[in-house]
């Protein structure tokens, strides 16, 4: 009969998985503001400003403009998030 009534562990278990997703959805939060923090984007922006924040970082740090390529790749994934979050694709 216990195993048709489930495991007395089962309600921790869901609390620990909602405690869990509540920390993945506070890092995505973070990660989200931070993007905007490196595009130097506000709350409230449009497509167009954030394609033009887009073009003006990478300007600077593109390896050819004497950027370094990590910094590239952080612009880069900046962007593709911030698209992603707002489900504007690319």
């Amino acid at each position: 009969d216990e195993w048709r009534r489930g495991s007395q562990d089962a309600g921790a278990a869901e609390e620990e998985f909602s405690g869990a997703q509540s920390a993945t959805d506070d890092q995505a939060a973070d990660a989200y503001e931070q993007a905007l923090a490196l595009l130097g984007l506000a709350p409230g922006f449009t497509q167009a400003a954030l394609k033009r924040a887009h073009r003006a970082a990478i300007r600077t740090a593109h390896p050819d403009a004497g950027g370094t390529a990590t910094a590239a790749q952080a612009i880069n994934s900046a962007y593709e998030l911030i698209l992603q979050t707002h489900g504007w694709a690319r």
